[in-house]
């Protein structure tokens, strides 16, 4: 009987901890410098032991955890990804306390259109009368902006290991809008195709 009781315990414990899901890992930390170019936000949150990151990743377990369980594997997954998932996701557990921290009630991952099932974020209640839906959305650079970001970044970590006396690198990078574009493209069209 003991050993089933035992066997029982062990078992509730396992299931008990392994409920328990982090944003963080739970480990010694040791790295004081900044954060590198190319590094995600999440990995380097993840890494750093520097006094005000350690208060920011507490801040952000604090919230997480008041997060219903049932979604917060999958809110994790995000959180830990790259860049724009990463922030997707912050953006939604800060949603999440914010509205909270106001007093309504809030419902994750509701599904208003039940022909599409695609879910909102969101349902906000105030004394159980539904209020309006929130979809938490984050507007970032297009992955292709990003990515010629990380190429000039790389490109200036190389420049940098160069050590040459007699020369002196300088770049500029200059940045025009897809909408600068379409004037200039437009204006030059009127004035120069004929009819």
């Amino acid at each position: 009987m003991h050993k089933i009781l035992a066997l029982l315990l062990k078992w509730i414990l396992s299931v008990t901890w392994s409920k328990v899901v982090q944003l963080f890992e739970d480990m010694q930390r040791t790295y004081i410098g900044d954060k590198e170019p190319r590094e995600s936000i999440y990995t380097f949150l993840n890494r750093s032991a520097r006094p005000e990151y350690e208060r920011v990743r507490g801040v952000l377990e604090m919230w997480f955890r008041n997060i219903p369980e049932t979604f917060r594997n999958a809110l994790r997954t995000s959180f830990c990804s790259g860049d724009q998932q990463h922030l997707g996701a912050f953006f939604e557990i800060y949603c999440h306390t914010l509205l909270k921290k106001q007093g309504f009630s809030v419902s994750l991952q509701e599904v208003v259109d039940q022909t599409n099932g695609n879910p909102v974020d969101f349902l906000v209640r105030a004394s159980n009368i539904p209020l309006f839906y929130l979809e938490a959305t984050v507007a970032l650079d297009s992955e292709d902006t990003l990515k010629s970001q990380r190429h000039l970044h790389q490109l200036l970590e190389a420049l940098n290991t160069l050590s040459e006396p007699f020369f002196q690198i300088i770049l500029e990078v200059r940045q025009v809008s897809s909408y600068s574009l379409r004037g200039s493209r437009s204006k030059w069209t009127k004035t120069n195709v004929k009819p």
